[in-house]
């Protein structure tokens, strides 16, 4: 089984890219920072590392540095916002086989995965491999970047399903339309018309959004969240009661350019449901195969 190792410090991506990636068939390790990232690489062996830019104690450059020193050839993709050409040509001449720039696709971080360890003769063991549509390494769909996600809506990963296909709800663990078009036109046109007016500081029980100061607290103590995280509950506090779609959070929250999967959201929610506390409904409530509202 071919062997990935993720560098990403930032728990939202690598979550999203690991389970994608698992359900093609690779076996995922995972880094959080730098340091992590050079001991896995030396000592589990992984066949492809995915390594992002941005890492605390040890950066992406710094991380391929040491390996390529160590005289590790173990082929590399980088991950990063930074959209540069300079940042570019630094990741490739340190030793990257590859570079995408977030936001991009799921699909597309498969197929360079696949070309990659096709030139290096490894991945036939997973069904990943099958044949695909070869994607050029330099054909890379680049857009801002994303300061806190580091990714719009081209970042998450995509399970391959086309819209309206099943899916099952990992809230639920049930299987439902995630991208029901008819519902969601339905709940959107509901969300343009009722949406409450834009408050400085928006309290719910003991839930407070001091939104001009990105200030998040509950019962008085502080909730620290990403860029992200806020603007997916400062969305769901202005339109308190109003059943709000996937698709509509993945337009507001992460861009119309989006290419991404509903399931963005829905792990944005779990680790927002998290910070929050109290109970998985305590603040936001799941609507099977629609999306979420707010109590």
């Amino acid at each position: 089984m071919t062997k990935i190792l993720v560098v990403e410090d930032e728990a939202n991506i690598r979550e999203l890219i690991t389970y994608n990636l698992a359900t093609e068939g690779y076996e995922l390790i995972t880094a959080e920072d730098g340091k992590e990232g050079i001991v896995a690489a030396q000592t589990d062996r992984p066949d492809l590392i995915l390594l992002d830019l941005m890492l605390p104690s040890i950066d992406g450059y710094g991380v391929i540095r040491a390996l390529r020193n160590a005289g590790n050839p173990v082929p590399v993709i980088m991950l990063t916002a930074k959209n540069d050409e300079v940042d570019k040509v630094l990741g490739l001449e340190f030793g990257a086989d590859d570079y995408m720039t977030k936001p991009f696709g799921v699909r597309e971080l498969k197929a360079r995965i696949r070309a990659v360890l096709r030139r290096y003769g490894n991945g036939a063991a997973t069904q990943a491999d099958a044949p695909q549509p070869e994607h050029k390494p330099n054909d890379r769909a680049v857009s801002d970047p994303d300061a806190a996600v580091r990714g719009t809506r081209g970042e998450t990963i995509d399970d391959g399903k086309a819209d309206g296909d099943a899916a099952e709800d990992p809230e639920t663990g049930n299987t439902s339309k995630v991208r029901d078009a008819e519902r969601a036109e339905s709940t959107d046109k509901q969300t343009e018309t009722r949406t409450a007016p834009h408050e400085t500081v928006l309290d719910i029980g003991d839930l407070r959004i001091d939104i001009p100061g990105h200030e998040v607290t509950v019962a008085g103590t502080p909730v620290t969240l990403t860029l992200k995280e806020f603007e997916l509950l400062r969305a769901l506090a202005e339109n308190r009661g109003i059943v709000l779609t996937r698709d509509r959070l993945l337009d507001k929250i992460w861009g119309y350019d989006y290419a991404g999967e509903t399931r963005t959201v829905d792990v944005h929610v779990r680790y927002l449901r998290r910070k929050l506390g109290g109970g998985e409904d305590a603040y936001i409530m799941t609507v099977r195969g629609v999306g979420y509202k707010m109590r």
